[in-house]
């Protein structure tokens, strides 16, 4: 899969899911190590549960994971928030989901979401 059909993918990927991509992929200068289909899930799992109001999720459960440093802990562990975002305990990163997920996962959310990939500029046509 080329870059451009790649990125036709997620796009219809996107449509499907009513997701707004017009400034996470655009200006990507190759394939990613990862699927359209697996970029959609990590997109859409990071802005239903940690980019919007995570505390509030947090408070409905007893185990939470971070994406950043792949642990999974008791969200009574949790003792630093701004605002309404939670950091990890261990690694200080606000990364936190209000689930546990497998290690296979939690180092696919990280690989996407901490990868330079997701720098952007414009797509390319």
């Amino acid at each position: 899969m080329n870059l451009q059909e790649w990125q036709d993918e997620a796009y219809k990927l996107s449509e499907e899911k009513n997701l707004d991509l017009s400034e996470t992929i655009d200006g990507q200068l190759f394939v990613p190590d990862y699927s359209p289909s697996e970029f959609i899930w990590a997109l859409q799992l990071t802005r239903e549960y940690n980019l919007t109001d995570n505390r509030y999720y947090l408070r409905q459960v007893e185990d939470c994971c971070c994406y950043y440093c792949k642990k999974s802990y008791k969200t009574k562990e949790i003792k630093r928030y701004d605002g309404e975002y939670a950091y990890c305990p261990f690694c200080g990163v606000d990364a936190v989901m209000p689930m546990v997920l497998s290690e296979e996962q939690l180092s696919l959310l990280g690989q996407i979401m901490f990868s330079p990939v997701r720098i952007i500029s414009n797509r390319i046509d």
